[in-house]
C-alpha cells in the first residue's frame, strides 16, 4: 500500500515538474518572441509601397497572416535591399522578406519556409536586336544591371560576371537605365517587372512613360530560378524559427494562400 502511494505521489510530482517546465518553456519563446523585428525592401509584386497607401504585396499578407497565426505583430520596417540583407546577418532576431534561397546564402541565415516561385529572365529592349543571347557567357560582352546583395547579382558573380555588373539599389533605377541606354541587358523575374513599370508609370513625379511593350526576354537564366523565402538573421533562436515555420504552414495549408498567389501573380 505504502509502495503505491509513493508511486501516484512521484507521478504526480513528475506531471507537475512537466507542467512548470513547459510553462517556463512557453514563457520563454514568448520572450523570445517578443524581439522578433521584420524588415523588407520594395519589390512588386511582393511589397508594393504606394503613395499615401500601407504597405501590401502578396508576400505582406502572406507574412502578416503568417505572424498572426504565431501570435505576434511587429511592425514590418521597409528599407533598401542591400541594408535590410544586412540587418538580418549582422543584428539578432531579425526576419526577412522575400529572399531568394540559393547556396552562397545558405549559412547566412536561418530559412522558416518558401513562399512563392521566382523565375529569372534577361531582358533588352525591342530597339536593340544587336543583342543577343543565345547562352549565359553570350552575356558577358554586355552591360547588365543587377541590384546590391540580390539573388541575380549573386548568382552572376558566382558564374564568373563581375566588371559588367553595374550595381544599384532599386530595380527602378535599373529599368531606367536601361531606357537611357546606360544598361543593355536587364536580369528580372517577368511578374516582378511588370509591377515595376506599373509603378514607375503611376509616379506622378516621373517624367517619362515605360512601356513594357517596348522590351522582350532573350534568355531564361534557369541556374537563377528558386523560391522566395523568409529567413531569419543566424543567431535567432531554432524554437523562434520553428514556430514561425509552422505558423507559416499552417497558413500555406489554407485557401486563403492559393487566392492571393491568384490575386497578384497571375
Amino acid at each position: 500500500m505504502r509502495l503505491l502511494r509513493c508511486l501516484i505521489v512521484m507521478s504526480c510530482l513528475v506531471f507537475a515538474l512537466e507542467e512548470a517546465n513547459a510553462g517556463q518553456r512557453d514563457s520563454d519563446l514568448k520572450a523570445l518572441l517578443s524581439k522578433v523585428s521584420v524588415v523588407t525592401c520594395i519589390e512588386p509584386p511582393y511589397q508594393i509601397q504606394e503613395k499615401d497607401r500601407p504597405l501590401t504585396g502578396v508576400s505582406v499578407e502572406l507574412v502578416r497572416m503568417m505572424l498572426k497565426e504565431a501570435g505576434v505583430d511587429p511592425k514590418i520596417q521597409v528599407y533598401p535591399w542591400a541594408r535590410a540583407y544586412s540587418m538580418a546577418q549582422r543584428q539578432e532576431n531579425v526576419m526577412l522578406f522575400s529572399i531568394l534561397r540559393n547556396p552562397p546564402r545558405e549559412k547566412l541565415f536561418k530559412w522558416v519556409d518558401t513562399l512563392h516561385p521566382f523565375h529569372v529572365y534577361l531582358y533588352r529592349l525591342k530597339n536593340r536586336p544587336d543583342i543577343v543571347v543565345n547562352t549565359l557567357d553570350d552575356a558577358r560582352k554586355y552591360r547588365i544591371g543587377v541590384l546590391r546583395d540580390d539573388s541575380r547579382n549573386i548568382f552572376l558573380r558566382s558564374q564568373g560576371f563581375g566588371d559588367n555588373l553595374d550595381e544599384v539599389t532599386l530595380d527602378s533605377q535599373n529599368i531606367k537605365k536601361l531606357f537611357l541606354g546606360r544598361i543593355d541587358i536587364l536580369p528580372s523575374d517577368p511578374i516582378v517587372l511588370s509591377y515595376w513599370f506599373k509603378v514607375m508609370n503611376n509616379d506622378p513625379m516621373s517624367l517619362q512613360k515605360y512601356d513594357m511593350k517596348k522590351v522582350e526576354s532573350i534568355y531564361h537564366v534557369a541556374g537563377a530560378d528558386g523560391e522566395n523565402y523568409v529567413a531569419m538573421s543566424p543567431q535567432t533562436d531554432d524554437r523562434v524559427v520553428k514556430h514561425f515555420r509552422r505558423a507559416l504552414n499552417r497558413v500555406k495549408a489554407s485557401p486563403q494562400y492559393r487566392q492571393l498567389l491568384d490575386e497578384y501573380m497571375k
